[in-house]
């Protein structure tokens, strides 16, 4: 009898669960090619902005006019003037952009059967990159220089003695002008133009049709080189360009504004016979600079899709190994997985515009030359002035770019449950210890307490 007890217990025991497991790798390369520098495709960068000084004064000179019963007497001179001088500059950059490949992987583990009941329990990896490249193209700059002139002056003049026999005054000088300097592309025209003169010959002096001796200084251009950078975590690289360099001799552009010889240039041929002369020489450079400092950080999240439930779950990947567990819904024993790795780039555009002026003034000189022998005197004074490198614009352009998806293989997990034979082996222990307890309750036979032995 306790054998078979022990028997129906052993069958009434939870089968061991099987602990078989398994892993998938889901790896590719990402990318992304044409991505706008400027925060979305269609995005453009424009700078304008003015220096130079501002004025607006004036004077009174003279005991001034007053006036009486006999008339009025006295004098006075008034002038006023008002204006602004400088320089207006113009940044433009449309276009540009950027490609980049991430190499990248991700592993998993998960059970191919759990036990019943239990859920399914999936190791997550962090994500791990190879080496990318960045790839930045040049945009297309458009940069330009306007002098600005802009300057009035009034005067009146009043004498009076009994009667005001002189009373005048006006506007003398009324000058409302902006001359374009130099320009790189302007409005897109692909040209580079100095002083309104198109297409000048790069690094040489530019004269001024007409102008006798105006030699107004060179003009640079440079464009933007195509940068690469490189990185397992970040992606990074960097640009500097002098965009526009020019040299201006200013005074003799003022000159040629108001129609008068330049103060300074040459006459005749050179050595045969030629007069130098520099009555003043203010000269002016300007150099034009585009910094650009460009990352790229990708981040990754996967993705799994369980077939059975529709059940989509998104999991961002960090640095350490984290546990998903996914349950069996109720009549579902078995759950078929798709896993996806999908890649994100943080792409940053640090883009500066920065200035580098510095200004020349010389005069009091002159030489000549007659057959190759020369001589000359001065300058009789010089000044350099150089202003340094100061930024005038500078802004941080951010945008989250798809680098793309790749999909793995998918996998099944299956939850494990009671075989058929156990069952049935459960049932038949039971009915046998059922029946053994009521046969032996029937058959025993009960002691009566009023039955004594007999002796």
């Amino acid at each position: 009898m306790a054998g078979v007890i022990a028997f129906a217990l052993a069958l009434m025991a939870p089968q061991p669960a099987r602990a078989d497991g398994a892993t998938t790798t889901i790896s590719g390369t990402f990318g992304v090619s044409g991505a706008g520098l400027w925060g979305s495709q269609n995005s453009t960068l424009n700078f304008q902005n003015f220096y130079g000084p501002s004025w607006n004064t004036g004077f009174t000179s003279g005991p001034g006019v007053g006036c009486g019963f006999f008339g009025c007497f006295g004098s006075q001179l008034s002038m006023s003037t008002s204006g602004q001088l400088g320089v207006n500059v113009g940044l433009s950059a449309t276009a540009g952009a950027m490609s980049a490949t991430v190499p990248a992987s991700v592993g998993l583990g998960f059970p191919t059967i759990v036990p019943h009941g239990q859920q399914a329990n999936i190791t997550i990896n962090p994500a791990q990159f190879g080496l990318g490249v960045m790839n930045t193209t040049s945009p297309s700059l458009q940069a330009y220089t306007d002098l600005v002139i802009q300057a009035q002056l009034s005067a009146s003049l009043q004498v009076c003695a009994f009667g005001c026999f002189i009373n005048v005054g006006g506007q003398l000088v009324n000058i409302n002008s902006v001359n374009q300097l130099a320009s790189f592309n302007r409005n897109g025209n692909g040209l580079v133009q100095v002083v309104g003169i198109s297409a000048p010959v790069i690094g040489q002096p530019i004269i001024i049709p007409g102008v006798l001796g105006s030699v107004l200084g060179s003009v640079q251009v440079n464009l933007p080189q195509a940068t690469s950078g490189s990185g397992t975590s970040v992606l990074n690289s960097s640009a500097s360009t002098s965009v526009l360099s020019l040299s201006v001799n200013a005074t003799n552009l003022a000159a040629s504004f108001f129609q008068i010889p330049p103060l300074s240039g040459v006459l005749g041929s050179c050595p045969d016979g030629c007069l130098s002369y520099n009555v003043l020489d203010a000269t002016a450079n300007l150099n034009m600079l585009v910094n650009q400092v460009f990352s790229l950080a990708p981040s990754a999240a996967l993705t799994l899709y369980v077939a059975q439930t529709g059940q989509t779950i998104t999991v961002p990947l960090g640095t350490s190994i984290s546990t998903l567990g996914i349950a069996f819904p109720q009549g579902v024993n078995q759950l078929t997985i798709f896993p996806s790795l999908a890649l994100t780039g943080n792409f940053s555009n640090t883009t500066t515009f920065a200035l580098n002026p510095n200004f020349f003034l010389s005069g009091g000189a002159g030489g000549f030359c007659l057959l190759s022998f020369c001589t000359g005197f001065g300058p009789l004074f010089s000044v350099n002035f150089n202003l340094g490198t100061f930024n005038v614009f500078s802004q941080t352009f951010t945008s989250n770019i798809p680098l793309g998806v790749i999909s793995g293989q998918p996998f099944t997990i299956v939850q494990q449950t009671p075989e058929p034979a156990t069952v049935l082996l459960f049932s038949t222990g039971l009915i046998v210890l059922g029946y053994l307890a009521r046969r032996r309750g029937t058959h025993a036979r009960p002691r009566s307490l009023f039955l004594r032995e007999s002796v």
